[in-house]
Formats: structure tokens, sequence, C-alpha cells
């Protein structure tokens, strides 16, 4: 049994609720308590596709578990700060231009207010699967990026890793270009989620490692700045705020894990 087969029947054995082979019967099942359908279901469907009833119902839901951390910082827009910053804004599923036409990105979730916009790219299992970066010609031409940039694209383009960096570079040209259009400051963060013993399994380790690398090349392109935190890191935070200490508290109990 690899690492994510495991990881799969761990969450199925310890997640208490009602299932057929990982997958639950609503997607309602997969949400935690207070997580309110208005705070996130049109933003979903207005998304490149609609996840509800197919990937929102497993337990290993990369989609609900984005939901279930994020939603309450929605709801209680203006109320809670994220590193010091009051945000106006707050969605899922939000789709910033490249400037190349066809589909463009969709962040996992997004704040902004009158200076800054901050995109949340997430990832759950994901990260236990190589996946092949793949940038068509079209990507080095584009005008708003410097060749630091264009070189970190020639790089990883045709390469594999447990980090999807393609998809992290398309999600910086986005920002990138929505920069370009508002004068605003911007920031992508990636936030993963991994066991507490991780580094007890080399494709946890591997991540690392690449992540480490690609997070000093992207900040070291000069435009953008991009950070990177483990969920549970990011539960640490905010366990003790006064507002999202229950939801951290039911957030734990689901997600926290060790295989």
């Amino acid at each position: 049994m690899n690492t994510l087969e495991k990881t799969k029947k761990k969450i199925i054995d310890t997640t208490n609720l009602e299932n057929k082979n990982g997958y639950v019967n609503n997607y309602r099942q997969n949400l935690l308590n207070g997580i309110e359908d208005k705070y996130f279901i049109n933003d979903l469907m207005a998304g490149s596709g609609n996840e509800l009833e197919n990937k929102f119902k497993a337990l290993w839901s990369s989609s609900a578990l984005v939901v279930n951390n994020f939603v309450p910082f929605k709801k209680y827009i203006g109320k809670v700060t994220f590193f010091e910053n009051i945000f106006e804004k707050a969605g899922f599923e939000e789709k910033y231009s490249t400037g190349l036409g066809g589909t463009p990105p969709n962040i996992d979730f997004f704040m902004e207010n009158k200076n800054l916009v901050i995109g949340f790219e997430s990832k759950y299992l994901e990260i236990l699967k190589e996946s092949e970066s793949v940038f068509s010609n079209k990507y080095y031409s584009i005008k708003y990026l410097n060749n630091n940039f264009i070189s970190l694209i020639k790089k990883y383009n045709n390469t594999k890793g447990y980090l999807h960096k393609a998809q992290l570079l398309k999600h910086s040209m986005g920002l990138i270009n929505y920069k370009i259009k508002t004068g605003k400051n911007i920031i992508l963060y990636y936030i993963y989620w991994t066991p507490s013993n991780w580094n007890n399994f080399i494709e946890y380790k591997k991540h690392e490692a690449e992540l480490e690398i690609f997070s000093n090349e992207l900040n070291l392109t000069g435009q953008i700045a991009f950070k990177c935190i483990k969920y549970s890191e990011f539960w640490n935070m905010y366990e003790k705020n006064k507002i999202l200490n229950n939801y951290i508290k039911n957030i734990k109990i689901r997600y926290e894990l060790e295989l």
C-alpha cells in the first residue's frame, strides 16, 4: 500500500461520517458545523466546473478542505485579520486572467481590500502524486513577465514533481496581470495539508524540498510575493482567535491526522 492509499484508508477509518468507499451521500455531510451554503455555493457554481456532485463528496476532497477552512474568513470579512490586514471582499474559485485567452486559472480562495489581494492555492492529497508541468510556447512571450520569470517557466516546462509548479506559476501570472490592471499589491499563498508525522514519508519530504527551492526562485523574480504554510501552522495561528476558535477546534478534530 503506497502513501496515498494509506492516507485515504486512514481518513476513512478515522472520520466519523457515514460513507461508501470514502464518499458521503450528500456534499453537506462533508461540511463542518457552521459552514453555510450561502458563503460558497455561488462561487463554486461560477467556477470552472461544479464539483459538488462528485469530487466534493470525497472525504479527502481538496475543495471541501478549502471551504471548511475559509468560509469563516468570508463570513467574518472585515472582522478577522490575516497577518494584520483587514479585508473587504473574499471568495472561492476566483478567476484571474493571464491575458492569454482560454479558461483563466481559478484561485481556490482570495481576500481583497483597497491595496492588497491575497490568493490561496490549496492542496490536500494531490501532493502525494507527481504532476507534470507543461507550458505552450505562448507563455514565453508574455510582455508583463520579466526574464527571471520566463526563465522559471522554461526551467520547469516538461518536468515532473510533487509540487504542482505549473499551476502555481499560472496563478502567479494571473495575479501579476491583475496587479498591472489595478495597481494593488499581490501575495500568492500556497497552503497545504500534511499528517503530523509527514517527515516519515518520502513523498512529503520530496515535496518540502521542491517547495523550498521553488519558493526562493519565484520570490527572486521580483514580480510576486510567494508564501507557503501548512494547514497545521494555519490552525495554530487562529486557534485562540475569539471569533474562529470553535471553527478551528472542529477543523482540527476532522483534519488532524497521524499516519
